[in-house]
């Protein structure tokens, strides 16, 4: 029989401890390594949600930009032409010529309405494989309405009568234009969503009020298809099994999210308008509750559970206008981003198991790996904001500018950057932010846009804005020579819609010129304006702006410049403007400058003292005398002696007898003649303007 001795005995129990320790070592560690590993997993989904919920919602804004914008544009066309007396609102077959290439641009447009205070209303709308017209006079034929069928604007196939009980004055697209019409409010009036009278389709109205050229009041309105929203949203692949939606301010779905139920157009007609919780997909219910509880209010993460698991989502508003906005949804399941972290950390146990040292090695090796990963994920999705800048396309006096696109959704954009010597300038930063800030309060169709702006991790202030395609009006004229009457009225009267917008709420561009001043196509239009570079823009009623320019300093360029700005630039105000626009106009004309001299001081002389040359002698050529005399006009030495305003400005340009003969039909037939002059590439960057032209005018005016 065999005995322990104490010797063996004490050996045993110190065996015994340091398996026990050894186990206990080895389940702490374990423990720690799966606890840094869920906490690591958790901040890194957190992150990784945020980032992506972000870059969808980005991406679905700008498509919901690219898909509304364009009927904005359209409509101001339509206002366009019955300010110039172009809609002859009894002739179906003059409306018709005009309406059907729109809408045929428009392929979510359903119909065009026109109608009057007075209960009559001129309405095209697609049918089949032709055109309908409805005729509406509810005060004459009261329920009846004549309908007309037209394979093209010239062929009508026949005519009938309905009874329809209808009255335009009564639908909420033209209740609300008159209203903003008598109460002055905004050109634009978006309805709620709702389903079309006529087609019974799901969609949403733009309407304008306007003031014909014969004093009648119109309201023209334009039907959007809704469905076309899901066309995008039900195909956008979030991640695995996450979603994005778009939402009526009362959270009935206006752009279905992707899900096996939407996979044709029927049933995606019959979702939309639809409440989230009657369609089937619980996430989407779930999400849109979520928000509801807190209030619908802009939200970027918000975690809520779904299914039994937990889910991330983000809602942001989309403004239509300032009486109405739809809100964008994206939704995504934190399993999506778990899976790797979920077999590391099973790997993590393993390895412990076996080995301890080596598990936590590994571990820390392998988390501190994952999170460099995820780290450079983000940050290489965020290098300026969330732009990617791709080469520089040029260099102005405060930065530099480079082609960039976002870097989730491949917009093309132009960045401008603060150049780095400025960046420690405090005065150069507050004038480099205000320039931002002042140009994105202007949203004129015919103003650049800016989309963003903001500081880099360096500091490094930047701003973007769209990234246009088109020809200047310098570059124009240096390869055709001087332009018909008729097309200078078409681009000016855009100009002053561009200026008359930044002068109402205090601004002044004080750099108008031929190279500030871009051809871009829109809705057809290829002559489309776009106002560039307000780079020297003043904000007037700021005491420091004199301080921000620096004092007695004289900015803009020669050949368009004010007398007033020469004499005493802290008098500048929208009157220059027009005097430089009125310099354009002249240069469009003739080909040639107001004012040639061999050096600056000549010049700006000529503008303090010398009367310009009438065009018409300029050219050698007889002009239109009424155009003649409003381009004089606007080149008055003296401030009081200009139109009034850019809307005046415009009126005059309107009334002048040529001012129908152009427009986008004759634009298109005209660039169509013109194949090599379009710019090939990825187009001209928006602030290029003062490198364009052969000097730029910086003087100090105390040391001239």
């Amino acid at each position: 029989m065999s005995t322990v001795t104490p010797l063996e005995a004490r050996t045993a129990s110190m065996r015994q401890a340091l398996l026990r320790n050894l186990v206990f070592l080895t389940l702490l560690t374990a423990g720690t390594i799966l606890t840094v590993t869920l906490v690591a997993g958790y901040r890194s989904v957190q992150e990784l949600s945020r980032s992506l919920i972000a870059s969808v919602a980005g991406q679905t804004e700008s498509r919901l930009r690219r898909f509304f914008d364009p009927v904005v544009s359209a409509l101001e066309t339509s206002r366009g032409w019955a300010r110039s007396g172009a809609l002859d609102f009894g002739d179906n077959g003059s409306l018709n010529a005009l309406f059907m290439p729109l809408l045929e641009q428009l392929p979510a447009v359903s119909s065009v309405i026109l109608a009057t205070t007075d209960g009559q209303e001129y309405m095209l709308v697609r049918g089949g494989d032709g055109w309908w017209n409805r005729r509406t006079k509810v005060e004459n034929w009261g329920s009846r309405t004549r309908w007309s069928a037209w394979r093209d604007p010239g062929t009508l196939v026949k005519e009938e009568w309905r009874e329809l009980n209808y009255d335009p004055r009564k639908r909420p697209w033209h209740v609300g234009a008159l209203a903003n019409a008598r109460q002055d409010g905004p050109s634009h009036y978006w309805t709620e969503p709702y389903v079309f009278f006529t087609s019974k389709a799901p969609g949403i109205t733009v309407s304008s009020w306007v003031e014909g050229k014969d004093g009648t009041l119109l309201i023209i309105a334009l039907d959007v298809l809704l469905t076309d929203i899901s066309a995008f949203t039900s195909q956008l692949k979030v991640s695995e099994r996450g979603m994005a939606m778009v939402l009526a301010p009362d959270a009935r779905v206006l752009g279905v999210p992707r899900d096996a139920r939407f996979r044709d157009r029927r049933a995606i007609q019959q979702a939309v308008l639809s409440q989230p919780e009657t369609l089937g997909v619980d996430a989407l219910a779930d999400a849109v509750a979520r928000w509801r509880t807190d209030g619908e209010i802009r939200a970027r993460n918000l975690s809520f559970r779904s299914g039994g698991e937990t889910w991330w989502a983000g809602f942001q508003p989309f403004a239509l206008s300032p009486q109405r906005r739809l809100w964008i949804g994206v939704a995504v399941p934190s399993d999506d981003f778990m899976l790797p972290v979920k077999r590391q950390r099973n790997t993590m146990v393993l390895i412990t198991v076996f080995a301890l040292v080596v598990a936590v090695v590994m571990a820390l090796l392998m988390d501190r790996t994952f999170r460099r990963k995820v780290h450079r994920a983000v940050q290489a999705a965020r290098q300026i904001g969330q732009y990617t800048l791709q080469k520089e396309v040029g260099k102005g006096a405060m930065g530099s500018v480079f082609q960039a696109q976002h870097a989730m959704l491949r917009r093309p954009t132009a960045i401008k950057l603060l150049r780095a010597d400025l960046v420690d300038n405090e005065r150069a930063m507050t004038r480099f932010e205000r320039e931002a800030q002042l140009t994105s309060r202007l949203n004129h169709p015919h103003t650049i846009a800016i989309y963003d702006y903001g500081k880099t991790r360096d500091a490094v202030f930047y701003y973007a804005m769209e990234f246009l395609n088109g020809t200047d009006l310098q570059t124009l004229v240096r390869y055709t020579g001087p332009l018909p009457p008729a097309r200078v009225l078409y681009l000016l009267q855009q100009v002053c819609g561009s200026l008359d917008e930044a002068h109402d709420i205090g601004l002044v561009h004080r750099d108008v010129k031929p190279s500030n001043i871009m051809l871009t196509e829109r809705a057809g239009d290829p002559d489309f304006v776009k106002v560039l570079d307000f780079g020297l823009v003043k904000e007037l009623g700021v005491n420091d702006d004199v301080e921000l320019t620096t004092a007695d300093t004289l900015a803009g360029t020669p050949l368009y410049i004010s007398p007033e700005a020469i004499n005493d630039p802290r008098t500048v105000g929208p009157a220059s403007d027009l005097y430089a626009l009125g310099a354009v106009g002249y240069f469009l004309l003739t080909g040639k400058p107001v004012f040639t001299g061999r050096n600056l001081v000549e010049v700006c002389g000529q503008h303090l003292h010398r009367c310009p040359k009438p065009p018409s002698q300029r050219l050698g050529q007889p002009l239109p005398g009424d155009v003649e005399t409003v381009i004089l006009a606007c080149l008055a030495k003296k401030p009081s002696e200009r139109p009034a305003s850019g809307g005046e400005l415009a009126a005059e340009l309107a009334q002048c007898k040529d001012a129908t003969d152009w427009g986008p039909v004759q634009a298109r037939q005209w660039w169509a003649a013109q194949p090599d002059l379009r710019p090939v590439g990825p187009g001209v960057e928006p602030a290029t303007a003062a490198r364009r032209h052969p000097f730029a005018l910086n003087v100090d005016l105390r040391s001239r």
